[in-house]
């Protein structure tokens, strides 16, 4: 997910759309038709097995797809099916992670302390990752190199699910 910060300009600089900014509004639109119901789904499914980790490092092992698909080529037909991919596997790992880390909050007491930590978790990859992906563009492969990062990080959090040992 690394290099969706930099999707405009992947469009602009690599791919030379005509009208990145619409490409890119379609890009979004689709991620939000495909990120909702497969978070709906996963979440129920996830529910009735009564299973979290195994949906958890499926989705992330699906991210880790969607990025390795433009490690070997960039192309318009790629991104868009890279972004379908990853659309669906993050809304199955956001719903099944937010269950998940519900089940595992230590005490009633401090479920918001809790919360406003996870959510600190969360957001902060999001600060984190302009300064790790900036030298990676300009001296690691450039978009390749970004990707590829990003694929290595994702197949890395989805083998981590498994030392939670609280859930199944």
């Amino acid at each position: 997910m690394l290099g969706t910060l930099y999707t405009l300009y992947l469009l602009q600089d690599v791919l030379h759309r005509a009208d990145p900014h619409a490409d890119l509004l379609l890009l979004n639109l689709l991620n939000a038709a495909i990120m909702v119901p497969a978070a709906v789904l996963a979440g129920g499914l996830s529910d009735r097995a009564g299973k979290r980790r195994v949906f958890i490092f499926v989705a992330a092992l699906a991210v880790t797809l969607s990025s390795a698909m433009l490690v070997v080529t960039i192309s318009w037909p790629v991104l868009v099916i890279s972004a379908a991919v990853l659309a669906a596997s993050y809304g199955a790992f956001i719903a099944v992670d937010t269950a998940l880390l519900t089940e595992v909050l230590p005490a009633a007491e401090h479920r918001a302390k809790d919360l406003g930590i996870v959510n600190l978790a969360h957001g902060l990859p999001q600060v984190l990752a302009p300064l790790l992906a900036t030298p990676i563009l300009a001296g690691f492969g450039g978009y390749p190199g970004l990707f590829a990062v990003s694929a290595a990080l994702s197949l890395i959090g989805a083998f981590v699910i498994f030392k939670i040992r609280r859930v199944p």
